[in-house]
């Protein structure tokens, strides 16, 4: 993923009055109280995405909304049809700028989709579209968080070029990195800004798959993503009050770290940054974590872990761990000092590995972390 820029459509903002959904479940199968403690979320189910969209070609009056700005098309059609007698137009003869765009979407609410990777796959007939064309994307919104303030986005803009035209095609988009925080998927099809043409959408439909890890550790130095730093998740017990960040200025090494903070102490609640990628390359031998920390930090501190699991995405109890907690103290206030951990050796039967950046219970401060890297 590339970051985002001004004159990406913005749909991280509310573009519906839809009601958000329940309070997801917490991951977590245990707490972070000794250096013992075993950490990891459960496996996300493809079948928490509720029987994903409904309506899906359109063939009734429900399910999805719509942006029409003054101009525009937005709306449920039967001038044409990839299956069935209907599907959904969107368009304009004269486009309104570089900040008016039109769309279609449908929100649905989830339950914990961590290690699950969505796919929203929509077919597309293209008529005389002309500009910056048509997109797919998907967002992932926490529903305890103000509604505008994405979690995870991903979208075909820039990516795949969808303008001119076209009989019915297959377009679609992946969403991944998606944590326990997120209760809310929106699937959208947008006309892009400074776009002219017609534009019809049928047999949309979102499928779940388990994320696949990568094989080595990605994005250590944080400078890539979108709205999250890519291939990173985060997660904790008790997530209130803490705060994430994704900071773009004063890096180890480049331009972005990622921080947590909390302003009043608990004894029980931890959070924590985390990656899962395949133990392919690191089976057998002992595996080295080791990662750039700045903070400002009273009572615990933070730590960094490695954990070892015989399944592709981290579940139930660890098959091996080993963390800095309790054998190397990470606290108070310094400048940008290099930790590691060293994980002795991994069994042979580990399919993955998850390395997590700790922000320990009974602390208070802010700690950041960049210049992540895993190697035998």
């Amino acid at each position: 993923m590339s970051r985002p820029d001004a004159s990406l459509v913005p749909l991280l903002v509310a573009v519906a009055t839809v009601a958000c959904g329940t309070t997801p479940t917490d991951p977590l199968v245990s707490e972070v109280a000794s250096v013992s403690t075993e950490i990891g979320p459960q496996s996300g189910s493809p079948a928490n995405i509720n029987g994903g969209l409904t309506n899906q070609s359109a063939e009734a009056d429900s399910a999805w909304f719509f942006n029409t700005p003054t101009g525009y098309v937005s709306r449920y059609s039967s001038e044409q049809a990839h299956s069935g007698d209907r599907s959904i137009e969107l368009g304009a003869a004269t486009h309104g700028g570089p900040g008016i765009f039109g769309y279609t979407g449908q929100r649905i609410e989830v339950g914990d989709l961590t290690g699950v990777k969505l796919v929203l796959t929509a077919y597309i007939k293209l008529e005389n579209v002309v500009g910056q064309g048509v997109s797919l994307a998907l967002r992932g919104d926490d529903p305890n968080q103000n509604w505008g303030s994405a979690e995870v986005f991903s979208t075909t803009q820039r990516k795949i070029d969808i303008s001119g035209s076209g009989d019915w095609a297959e377009f679609s988009v992946e969403l991944q990195g998606i944590d326990s925080s997120i209760g809310i998927i929106t699937a959208y099809v947008v006309f892009l800004p400074e776009t002219t043409g017609t534009v019809f959408v049928d047999d949309v439909r979102i499928t779940a798959s388990e994320e696949t890890p990568v094989l080595s550790l990605q994005n250590g130095s944080f400078e890539d993503g979108d709205l999250r730093p890519e291939y990173w998740w985060r997660g904790g017990l008790g997530t209130a009050g803490f705060v994430f960040e994704w900071s773009s200025t004063d890096g180890w090494a480049g331009d972005r770290s990622v921080s947590i903070s909390r302003s009043s102490e608990s004894e029980a609640d931890f959070v924590y940054w985390a990656q899962t990628l395949r133990g392919d390359d690191f089976l057998g031998g002992p595996v080295t974590l080791t990662a750039h920390v700045r903070g400002n930090l009273s009572g615990q501190g933070a730590s960094i872990v490695i954990r070892g699991d015989d399944t592709a995405q981290p579940s139930e109890h660890a098959n091996a761990f080993v963390t800095t907690q309790g054998t190397v103290s990470i606290t108070g206030s310094f400048d940008w000092t290099e930790y590691a951990v060293t994980l002795d050796f991994l069994p042979t039967d580990m399919k993955s590995i998850t390395v997590y950046l700790l922000f320990l219970p009974g602390t208070t401060g802010t700690v950041d972390f960049d210049g992540v890297e895993l190697v035998r």
